[in-house]
């Protein structure tokens, strides 16, 4: 019942800098150049700036999650299958990119 799209240009110079998520509930926009916004569907948008939240960088609760487990005083949030599927799909988005042909995701 999901569906994804991951759209990657390399030789893109310019364009957006943005991931956006979207479902049936609404989406999530990302923009790594303005703000962060959540539109429900039917709603109106609501910001993803929480300035409640510690610290003053979008990313500073990721980047003190990382460091958390390199020191083996966290487990990540995201395990390593996960991950490796992940390298699955860009290694066959980039060999797509250099051969211009579609390639399937390695199992």
């Amino acid at each position: 019942g999901t569906a994804g799209v991951v759209e990657l240009d390399g030789a893109m110079k310019t364009g957006p800098n943005a991931i956006e998520i979207h479902g049936d509930k609404g989406s999530a926009i990302i923009n790594y150049g303005g703000t962060c916004e959540f539109r429900p569907a039917g709603g109106a948008p609501v910001s993803l700036e929480d300035p409640s939240l510690p610290g003053d960088h979008r990313f500073e609760r990721e980047i003190n999650h990382f460091i958390a487990c390199v020191l083996g005083e966290e487990e990540p949030e995201i395990g390593a299958e996960e991950g490796v599927a992940d390298l699955r799909v860009l290694e066959a988005a980039f060999e797509s990119i250099r051969s211009g042909r579609a390639v399937p995701v390695a199992a």
